[in-house]
């Protein structure tokens, strides 16, 4: 860095991650551009995280422990009251940069004063060990003011590739800490509001899935009664001004997207429900009508029952 360059502090919370918060570390001090500062924040953890943390305090990296387990939001929150930096990245402990992120996502969000935060493109290596993939389907925001509606709509923006202004974070509040999960989601919806959203193509960020994680651990249910409050909450300020159709469009996505994942985790019949509602939002009826025939017909009782009628229905012909 030059003394003209951009100063970036990194927050990265940590709970239980011993094992891989050394992987987290390693890579922000490999970054091509230096970070001003790094602060991990030990939300209470049960394990070895500070000790891991405390390893790095020769080179530079700041560590402090929470007297009680917080959250994810409340983390980050307190590790943003901690950073000097003009920026502020943000890295999980699960999760790895590439060396030249910081370096190449700085450039962008310097030159162009009204952006909120830039985000980029993420890897996800799934935890059974597959070939990685892109993350979140490799989706991208749309460039311009507008990009909030994007983000209300479907969650695209990987928590470890954002770096943003620090005063546009406290403009808006920072994170949410009433909220268990999906606090990112709420804070990038705010900041795009605030200023543009940039995001880089590239793929900067490696994210790995593990079976403690919080999403892991966090029930379908609460994943969905967070979001679906959060998104109600979007439309119902007037300070987010969307139309009737653009306000239908988010529910037929977000119903959409809590049917694919209630499949995923077999959970058939909150799948069929999510599957019926996005299509009588209008969101390709025939295609969703029959994704949940699909889904119920798969669930043995009802396969069963499907065949006792057909089975009657052939006696009697």
């Amino acid at each position: 860095m030059t003394e003209t360059s951009p100063l970036v502090s990194v927050v990265i919370p940590a709970y239980n991650a011993a094992e891989t918060l050394e992987r987290a570390i390693v890579s922000v001090l490999r970054q091509t551009y230096e970070p001003l500062q790094i602060v991990v924040v030990d939300d209470a953890s049960d394990d070895a995280t500070l000790t891991a943390a405390r390893s790095f305090k020769s080179q530079g990296v700041e560590s402090v422990r929470l007297p009680r387990r917080l959250g994810a939001a409340a983390a980050r929150n307190h590790g943003i009251s901690l950073c000097q930096g003009e920026y502020i990245a943000f890295l999980d402990a699960d999760d790895a940069w590439h060396d030249s992120k910081i370096g190449k996502q700085i450039v962008l969000l310097r030159d162009v004063p009204d952006m909120a935060f830039i985000a980029c493109a993420a890897r996800l290596f799934p935890m059974n060990g597959s070939a990685p993939r892109a993350l979140n389907a490799g989706r991208r925001p749309s460039p311009g003011p507008d990009a909030w509606k994007e983000l209300l709509t479907v969650p695209i923006i990987a928590t470890p590739s954002v770096i943003a202004r620090r005063l546009a974070i406290l403009d808006v509040g920072g994170f949410n800490p009433a909220l268990e999960i999906a606090e990112d989601q709420d804070l990038w919806i705010r900041l795009a509001r605030h200023g543009h959203c940039g995001y880089l193509g590239e793929v900067l960020v490696d994210v790995h899935e593990r079976p403690d994680s919080l999403s892991a651990r966090t029930a379908l249910g609460v994943r969905i009664r967070t979001e679906y409050a959060m998104v109600s909450r979007y439309l119902e300020d007037a300070a987010y001004p969307m139309t009737k159709s653009e306000k239908r469009g988010i529910w037929s996505r977000r119903f959409l997207t809590w049917a694919n994942a209630a499949h995923a985790r077999g959970k058939p019949l909150t799948a069929v429900k999510f599957f019926l509602r996005a299509a009588a939002m209008g969101n390709s009826p025939l295609w969703n009508t029959a994704q949940a025939a699909s889904v119920m017909f798969s669930v043995p009782p009802l396969r069963r029952v499907y065949a006792l009628s057909r089975t009657g229905k052939s006696s009697s012909s």
